[in-house]
């Protein structure tokens, strides 16, 4: 038989505040090995489970207000450079010889959305969607060249700016 939920409630407040014996102490490289090697092979108990619709929801609703966790904090612009490098390189259809600027056009030429994706399997030499791929990376990586993409536009909720609206 487990607590009551009023004794429950009192340990929460009496714990409220009360710094974690082990905050700010730093772990030996032993002790992460002994950790890591404890934790080996171990598979999470939901491995293999789908989860009913109505956990889901639940989950959903349980997130919908919160802040995602990375939510005020920023690239450096070093990360932003090495992501950009990352994914500057042609992309070519073994199959049809047709070349792609990006993985992205790659995908869509074949019905898919997941040019990240296609670019992993490429570089581990596995098919995508029927189609084998060959990476080049680009040497001649400009690494401001998504500055001509920017806009000086800046656009307010609920004001209507004449000169962006498409007609079409």
């Amino acid at each position: 038989m487990g607590l009551s939920v009023e004794t429950k409630q009192k340990i929460s407040e009496a714990k409220k505040g009360s710094i974690p014996w082990n905050k700010g102490i730093e772990c030996s490289e032993e002790t992460k090995k002994k950790i890591g090697d404890a934790n080996k092979g171990r598979t999470s108990v939901l491995k293999g489970q789908s989860l009913s619709e109505e956990a889901c929801k639940k989950m959903s609703e349980g997130h919908k207000g919160k802040a995602p966790n990375n939510k005020g904090t920023h690239l450096s612009e070093e990360s932003k450079q090495k992501m950009l490098k990352s994914r500057s390189c042609s992309i070519k259809c073994v199959e049809t010889g047709e070349v792609f600027g990006t993985a992205l056009a790659a995908a869509k030429s074949v019905g898919a959305t997941k040019g990240a994706y296609l670019l992993k399997l490429a570089r581990e030499g596995k098919p995508y969607k029927g189609y084998h791929w060959e990476v080049s990376e680009n040497d001649d990586f400009d690494p401001n060249w998504g500055e001509k993409y920017k806009s000086n536009i800046s656009i307010v909720p609920g004001e209507i700016k004449p000169e962006i609206i498409n007609v079409d």
